[in-house]
């Protein structure tokens, strides 16, 4: 994947809340990731606690971009 805390934030997320949600991360250029899922599942918020709570800080937005796009059913 990306780096060992990204794996690590995946387990933490699929323990607490399980893998219905979609989990993905997408490369951000050089430096971090975006972390993608269904929020009709899982509260933005609690995601977001549960990363300062676990690495100490969390950056980006607090707002929905959009959905998570499903490769299966949207790809042309």
């Amino acid at each position: 994947m990306f780096e060992p805390e990204a794996d690590r934030l995946v387990s933490l997320l699929r323990e607490r809340w399980g893998d219905e949600p979609g989990w993905a991360l997408r490369a951000n250029g050089t430096y971090g990731f975006f972390l993608l899922f269904r929020t009709d599942l899982v509260p933005i918020g609690e995601v977001r606690d549960l990363i300062v709570d676990t690495f100490g800080f969390a950056s980006g937005p607090t707002f929905i971009l959009g959905h998570l796009y499903d490769s299966e059913s949207d790809a042309s």
